[in-house]
């Protein structure tokens, strides 16, 4: 088998002043747009959903994006009755059909299917295309705005993701979580003890949608990056905050990227499944194999996401690996893909016996598997992970590293070059 080793490679670069007065001095454009593109997810919806809001108040929506559901009391469907779940299969998995409207194109039928497969891909809540008339579904339409109905009923459940806006990586996310239950982060029950809320800066009228919920939560703690919170200014005068965090109010609040660990964590605790895997997002952490420092287990089926924030890298070792070794490594492996899923470049092949891999992406995401078949086990691997600004990932046989410029001053950049086992760098 072609096994390699991996040589990481770490300078620390000092930017000149000059390449510090390039970055002060960016161009106002770009300052807007980085200002665009770095909020959080509920600012997007409020966006999309600013007219609807204006011409129907809370009559059909509340909390900003939550359909009023007549049929039943869906805004105090917090997780505890059952009524309010998709109902699970044999398997352990929740499987929960959805259409989509024939007024969406190709690229934003990626998008919709590309932040569900996420999901799906690290809960046990599988979404899937309808295919065989269930009775219980999703409708995606490209209505006036973003919104969703909260939790399960026994027939058509409309979701809107109004084109263009609202067809957002995020945002969808957001709305296909509040269709299995989930309601705003900050309208949890422990919410004061976390968040303080500014009433006299919310726009008059618009003050229902900070009302507190008795909400099951499900043992967590509370998450101020959640994909299901408000942003700072959510509903808020201009030029004022409605919410700040307890006891650090320089705490983000909301964001835009995808799922937080906790998300991960709540749908699987909320639909009582055992899952490997989960997504990380702190700026350096570790994770290892099922019950590694012991033997892993048979069959397992195994998905990290580590996700950073744009301008960063992620940087991958492994400080322990011991995975069962079989030709071509077609049993027990891991694999590293240069994204969110198995559609993005590969940067580590299947790989096994104790190669002892890294990797280092070149964006802000990287998928990490591993599976293992009825052989028997080995002791498994523990990995670590940072984000970093500047490196890349080597593969040629030969060739030169130069100094890259960077934005930041005493930036540490990282070359990961990987070489055949039986040759030297």
């Amino acid at each position: 088998m072609d096994l390699t080793i991996t040589v990481l490679l770490t300078v620390a670069l000092r930017c000149i002043h000059s390449v510090l007065m390039d970055y002060k001095n960016s161009t106002l454009k770009d300052g807007l747009k980085s200002k665009e593109t770095e909020q959080d997810v509920f600012s997007i919806i409020l966006k999309q959903n600013k007219e609807l809001l204006k011409q129907t108040g809370n009559k059909i929506i509340h909390f900003g994006d939550v359909l009023v559901d007549k049929s039943r009391n869906a805004m105090v469907c917090n997780w505890k009755p059952k009524s309010c779940l998709w109902p699970a299969s044999k398997d352990g998995n929740v499987y929960v059909p959805y259409i989509l409207s024939s007024d969406y194109d190709e690229f934003d039928k990626m998008i919709i299917q590309n932040s569900l497969a996420e999901i799906s891909s690290l809960t046990c809540v599988k979404y899937y295309y309808r295919r065989h008339n269930e009775p219980a579904y999703i409708s995606v339409k490209p209505k006036k705005g973003c919104y969703s109905y909260v939790g399960y009923q026994k027939k058509e459940r409309s979701l809107s993701l109004e084109k263009p806006g609202c067809v957002h990586f995020g945002v969808v996310a957001h709305e296909f979580l509040h269709a299995i239950g989930f309601q705003h982060e900050q309208s949890r029950s422990d919410r004061d003890e976390h968040i303080t809320i500014f009433q006299d800066n919310i726009i008059s009228g618009q003050e229902y949608n900070f009302n507190r919920l008795n909400t099951n939560n499900l043992g967590t703690k509370y998450d101020y990056g959640s994909i299901m919170h408000y942003g700072k200014t959510a509903f808020a005068k201009s030029g004022t905050i409605t919410m700040v965090p307890k006891p650090d109010p320089n705490v983000e609040l909301g964001q835009y990227l995808g799922l937080t660990t906790t998300d991960v964590y709540k749908i699987n605790k909320l639909y009582n499944c055992v899952k490997c895997g989960n997504m990380l997002i702190k700026m350096s952490g570790s994770f290892t194999s099922p019950n590694f420092p012991a033997d892993y287990p048979n069959n397992a089926d195994c998905r990290w996401i580590i996700r950073s924030k744009r301008r960063y890298k992620i940087l991958l070792e492994f400080s322990s690996f011991a995975i069962k070794e079989f030709a071509a490594c077609l049993g027990d492996h891991v694999a590293v893909y240069d994204g969110a899923n198995k559609l993005a470049k590969i940067l580590v092949r299947p790989a096994c016996g104790a190669e002892n891999p890294a990797a280092l992406s070149s964006r802000n995401e990287l998928l990490i598997t591993f599976s293992s078949t009825r052989r028997l086990p080995a002791r498994g691997f523990s990995a670590n992970y940072k984000f970093v600004v500047c490196g890349f990932m080597i593969k040629s046989r030969k060739g030169t590293i130069t100094r890259t410029s960077t934005r930041f001053r005493d930036t540490h950049c990282f070359w990961v070059l990987l070489t055949r086992i039986n040759r030297q760098v």
